[in-house]
């Protein structure tokens, strides 16, 4: 990879791109990157970290490198550029994705530089058959005692629904969600009517609100990976969203999965309470790092 510059780090043009994105391809398919930095010695990239957008007080960042030796070499001069820009930017955080290269491979040099984990997500995976059962049973214990208030219409996501179930999503689910609605609107423009990943993205309507949903998508064929369920907070008991989660893992049954997954982050105490309570073991474990830069923009010492 070329490096055109005398200067060790400096900060990424335009027409560096594509050697970021041979850094870090997979983050470059789901971010658009607002800034990023070179460092390499000689006329080499060795390595590189970029910044991302979420539309709120925090930006994402990536770091990735040709070697170990070239990201022990330049780990804290690309993150300080970053970190520097962040505090330009009037961010309050610096997070790394769950997704990311960065969280993934770098944790350790994240924690050197003062990063915190933010958040944990344990992986999850279950029999399909056995949830569809546990609903069922759930739903006939529910029917003994509670009436519906609910007179809800179950529809397949459209267009016109995104922007409400994005809000609800943001509302409804504890935790940072960004990820999961900027996936929900991703994976919807992709898909064709009738796919299997439209069919699994179902929401409940009622008098032209949002009351609940459900979104997944076949990780393989045999594999639901749900990716949220939530509900409005009024009618966290209500029988009604049985329907609808019941009606979301038996689409993915008869398009031939067998097991579901679905992740549990630490500031989600519904889901942690639901594995806790039905002894569902975690399968993989990831984390989310962030650096607070604080309400002055000063950073914390690591």
């Amino acid at each position: 990879m070329p490096l055109p510059s005398t200067s060790p780090v400096r900060r990424a043009g335009e027409a560096d791109r594509p050697l970021l994105s041979r850094l870090a391809q997979e983050w470059f398919r789901t971010n658009i990157p607002v800034a990023g930095w070179l460092a390499g010695s000689g006329e080499r990239a060795e390595a590189g970290v970029m910044l991302a957008e979420t539309g709120s007080s925090t930006l994402h960042v990536e770091l990735a490198g040709v070697s170990t030796e070239a990201l022990d070499r330049w780990t804290t001069p690309l993150l300080e550029a970053a970190t520097t820009e962040a505090r330009r930017c009037g961010a309050r955080n610096l997070d790394a994705w769950v997704t990311s290269l960065a969280s993934r491979a770098h944790g350790d040099r994240l924690e050197g530089f003062g990063f915190e984990v933010f958040e944990t997500f344990d992986e999850y995976e279950v029999d399909l058959a056995w949830l569809i059962e546990r609903v069922r049973k759930v739903r006939e214990m529910i029917d003994r005692g509670i009436t519906s208030r609910v007179d809800a219409r179950i529809e397949e996501v459209d267009a016109h629904h995104l922007d409400a179930v994005a809000a609800a999503w943001s509302a409804w689910i504890g935790g940072p969600v960004d990820r999961g609605i900027q996936s929900l609107r991703q994976r919807f423009h992709q898909a064709r009517p009738g796919s299997p990943d439209r069919r699994l993205r179902l929401v409940a309507i009622q008098d032209d609100t949002v009351v609940g949903f459900a979104a997944g998508h076949l990780e393989d064929p045999s594999i639901l990976k749900i990716e949220a369920e939530a509900v409005h907070p009024t009618f966290r008991l209500d029988p009604f969203f049985s329907d609808l989660t019941r009606r979301f893992y038996e689409t993915a049954s008869e398009l031939g999965a067998t097991a579901a997954r679905f992740e549990a982050g630490s500031r989600q105490p519904n889901t942690i309470a639901f594995t806790r309570r039905w002894k569902v073991a975690a399968i993989r474990s990831q984390r989310h790092f962030r650096l607070d830069l604080g309400v002055d923009g000063s950073t914390r010492e690591g």
